[in-house]
């Protein structure tokens, strides 16, 4: 495939994060981000990441996240440069980039900032080396939205789900070379918010993808394992009945044993505050007398995701407030997906 000369002097992509109901933790191969289990997931609209690529005349990239510059050596910028130097590798570039990106939500702290942050990176950094500046112009020349996110990740597993809208599944297939992600339903199939409650902003002290490696140390997880496709063919049930609450009681179910899996794993991996489980008990509290139908969910990090219908979503966030003044309060919906210099498509 020929390498094209970038002809723009910018190229953005806005990438969203996504939030897994059938989690993805744990790998079976890891330098090929092959994960032990399927996931599926919702995209998000209002929690992005905003990647502008030009080039640069240096001796090597510079990146600069949220007005910090990086270095090779810095905790976010270990991946970031190593993401790029593995696109280099794998589709023969050679020029070397200017990269600006800054998140509309508080990194490292349970909303997946590495899922949007590396399908952005991505998705921007491949349009410029290609001078192809859209999704379809790239999808024409080979590089469809399936082959960029197989490239996404590989600098993080999730950012393969965030290059698509609505709701996505990733499959994990046979073999490394096998995995599959596409959308199983548009933003408008099921009108799902997500309303994210952030107890503490500081960074996480373990990583996502050191909590992948421990994993399997857990004697939970062979059991998760083996019941994960039925829990799966439930989830894929609900979705298909649009049954909010049977959707919720499943997701609710796999985020406690998510938190199991990393609780009893070696060394004992926490990520939920005790802020985090106050509101997890004041939602179910509050569901059990009937006040609304919600239900959490949680990532690697201490914020809750609270899943509720549309119509519900004003009265649950004003609800969350009074009963948590001191956290922050983030209404998000299902969305469309990425855009690429403005376009979705």
């Amino acid at each position: 495939m020929a390498i094209h000369a970038s002809t723009a002097d910018t190229v953005t992509a806005e990438t969203p994060a996504n939030i897994a109901l059938l989690k993805y933790w744990g790998k079976d191969d890891g330098a090929r981000q092959w994960p032990s289990n399927a996931s599926i997931s919702m995209t998000l609209t209002h929690c992005r990441t905003i990647t502008t690529v030009q080039a640069n005349a240096g001796d090597d990239d510079v990146v600069v996240l949220q007005g910090e510059r990086l270095t090779r050596t810095t905790a976010h910028g270990i991946k970031i440069f190593a993401q790029l130097d593995f696109l280099r590798t794998m589709c023969g570039f050679t020029q070397k980039l200017q990269i600006t990106t800054s998140n509309t939500f508080p990194l490292a702290c349970g909303i997946a900032s590495s899922a949007s942050g590396m399908a952005a990176l991505t998705l921007a950094a491949l349009a410029y080396w290609t001078g192809l500046h859209s999704w379809d112009t790239l999808a024409a020349a080979g590089w469809t939205r399936e082959r960029i996110a197989a490239l996404a990740r590989q600098g993080s597993g999730s950012a393969c789900r965030s290059l698509w809208g609505g709701l996505v599944h990733w499959q994990r297939g046979a073999s490394p070379d096998q995995q599959r992600v596409y959308q199983l339903e548009d933003e408008n199939y099921l009108r799902l918010y997500d309303i994210i409650v952030t107890p503490e902003l500081a960074t996480k002290t373990v990583s996502s993808s050191a909590g992948h490696a421990r994993a399997h140390s857990s004697p939970l997880f062979a059991l998760r394992i083996a019941g994960l496709q039925e829990r799966q063919r439930d989830l894929l049930a609900a979705l298909a009945l649009q049954d909010v609450e049977w959707l919720g009681s499943l997701v609710e179910q796999e985020a406690l044993e998510f938190c199991q899996i990393m609780s009893t794993c070696a060394p004992p991996l926490v990520y939920a505050s005790a802020e985090s489980l106050a509101v997890m008990t004041w939602l179910r509290q509050g569901r059990q007398r009937g006040d609304f139908v919600a239900y959490f969910t949680v990532d690697a990090g201490a914020s809750v995701h609270v899943l509720c219908a549309a119509s519900a979503a004003p009265d649950i966030a004003a609800a969350i407030r009074t009963a948590f003044p001191q956290h922050g309060v983030i209404v998000d919906r299902i969305g469309s997906g990425p855009r690429l210099n403005g376009a979705t498509r």
